[in-house]
């Protein structure tokens, strides 16, 4: 698993059932702390970690930046001046400083024990079963799992469900009762809980009834959901989300189960035959698009992500294929052969490619892996090129021996331009994907960007020369410039830059089908960039 991260809910309910009495303010309520450490002033403060500090510390080193605290003091909490971004717990002066830590420490200790047991029956016989009574204990409540055809898969303890549920011989194991499933088929608040993400509460429209629970999603099918059955203690906030923990184990056991017995998705074989040039076939590929509801002249890119450690357990690519799936919208990422191949639609996830970026900060740990990813394109059915110049990139990146995580192709764009030509890639896809952006945008708005952008660089950069070529007034150039940046964010100051721009208009105008660019053709564009 990716990691069974804690939130200052999850800490402040742990802290509380351990007898400290203890106040919460959150402003962020993030799943991302694993540790904890004493605040001695420290500047750079680490979003994983929460800091305990007392109230002579707080005097003496105001906090400057947003954090996560643990907070031992005397006065209330209306009296601190923190930043407003803080979120922290609050806790009475009569407590030990020293008995606080270590009880917030055994809380982190329990949860990565947890985390440690979950995994470890990912690798066993009975494992669905297993991830059930692990969950069970923990939250010291009746738990089951059922699949999309509300068979019941696994279950804690079948006593405590038996009014509902009934054994199916034909199957050879239990179901929920007909009348049962007819009440969630025809309950409108039971409709709405079909495409939730992450724990949830549902509260029956029939009866009083709640239940705690988490869809399981597999390649962004629904695969049936983890049940909380209220038993023994009222429901907490922190099972929502510790909830959702264990429906992420059940999904990559289900993702893997799948794929070992050959009942893999469309995507997935469409993903694989990319992967050794095959073309996917046109008329299939639009039919799983509608199901996904995906246009196929969206925005889209590829990315391929190899792991640092060899040794890495197909269990744990496996999870942060489905990591990557419920973070990034409109994802795909399937495993094969020790690499993570993905899709992204950037348009259905409301993305660019610095959101991207972002995204998979929170899935991909830096120094774990190493992720190559392609320029952005238009058309779905180009996708084999890009998933293509995805592996180029982590290919380029490997061979030399970046100790950047994340590597975008243009970064490596010239170099293979230069000495591959074209390879097993298109044309099209080689151009500085600005241009098209320019070109694109000059065609539905009737500007000249693209133009003034080549004759600017061409000219070298002076500002009088290019404003006599376009025959337009100087006080223009500079706003239609800065209209370049905002759309394309180009840096023009930089020499690789506009060497590759160079490049991309010398390729449109003479085409660079044959090879590659000629060794006097790229010294000559090399010369004029370093000069303009």
């Amino acid at each position: 698993m990716t990691g069974f991260f804690l939130n200052l809910e999850i800490l402040y309910e742990q802290m509380v059932q351990r007898g400290i009495s203890a106040s919460l303010f959150l402003q962020n309520n993030e799943l991302c702390l694993k540790d904890i450490q004493f605040y001695t002033g420290q500047e750079d403060l680490q979003e994983g970690l929460i800091y305990l500090v007392s109230q002579e510390n707080l005097n003496s080193y105001p906090i400057g930046e947003k954090a996560s605290l643990l907070i031992l003091s005397h006065e209330e909490p209306i009296h601190f001046s923190l930043p407003d971004v803080c979120s922290y717990i609050w806790v009475s002066g009569e407590e030990n400083l020293f008995t606080l830590f270590n009880c917030v420490q055994e809380i982190f200790s329990y949860y990565r024990d947890l985390e440690r047991k979950v995994n470890q029956a990912l690798n066993s016989e009975n494992s669905l079963y297993t991830i059930v009574k692990i969950a069970a204990k923990h939250f010291q409540m009746p738990l089951f799992y059922h699949d999309e055809f509300y068979h019941i898969l696994a279950c804690s303890d079948y006593n405590s469900i038996e009014e509902d549920i009934r054994y199916n011989e034909r199957k050879s194991g239990y179901v929920q009762s007909v009348e049962v499933i007819n009440q969630f088929r025809t309950s409108q608040s039971y409709k709405e809980t079909m495409n939730t993400k992450g724990g949830s509460l549902w509260e029956s429209d029939y009866d009083n009834t709640k239940a705690v629970y988490a869809n399981v999603w597999v390649n962004h099918i629904y695969r049936g959901r983890l049940v909380l059955k209220q038993e023994g203690r009222e429901y907490r906030k922190s099972d929502l989300y510790e909830i959702s923990f264990f429906a992420q184990a059940i999904s990559v056991l289900v993702r893997y189960r799948n794929n070992i017995l050959g009942n893999v998705q469309f995507l997935e074989n469409m993903m694989i035959d990319a992967i050794y040039d095959k073309e996917p076939e046109r008329m299939a590929m639009l039919k799983e698009l509608e199901v996904l509801q995906w246009d196929s002249f969206d925005s889209y890119i590829c990315g391929v992500i190899s792991p640092l450690d060899c040794d890495v357990s197909k269990f744990f690519l496996y999870s942060i294929c489905t990591d990557i799936e419920e973070k990034i919208p409109g994802s795909y990422a399937c495993y094969h052969k020790g690499y993570i191949y993905m899709l992204v639609n950037l348009t259905k996830g409301g993305l660019d490619a610095d959101n991207l970026r972002m995204k998979m900060a929170y899935s991909i740990r830096e120094g774990l892996m190493h992720v190559g990813v392609s320029n952005v394109f238009q058309d779905v059915y180009e996708f084999p090129v890009y998933l293509r110049q995805a592996m180029i990139t982590l290919e380029y990146s490997e061979k030399h021996a970046s100790t950047i995580w994340y590597n975008e192709f243009r970064t490596y764009a010239l170099e293979y331009w230069m000495t591959e030509g074209i390879g097993k890639l298109s044309k099209n896809s080689l151009f500085p994907p600005e241009l098209l952006v320019l070109k694109n945008y000059d065609k539905e708005n009737g500007t000249k960007l693209l133009e003034t952008l080549e004759v600017y660089l061409t000219s070298e950069r002076n500002s009088t020369l290019t404003s006599q070529i376009l025959k337009i007034h100087r006080s223009t150039l500079p706003y239609r410039l800065k209209h370049i940046q905002t759309l394309t964010r180009l840096n023009l100051e930089l020499h690789e830059t506009r060497f590759y721009l160079m490049m991309g208009f010398y390729a449109i105008k003479r085409g660079c089908e044959k090879t590659r660019l000629s060794f006097f053709a790229s010294l000559f564009l090399l010369l004029l960039c370093i000069n303009c």
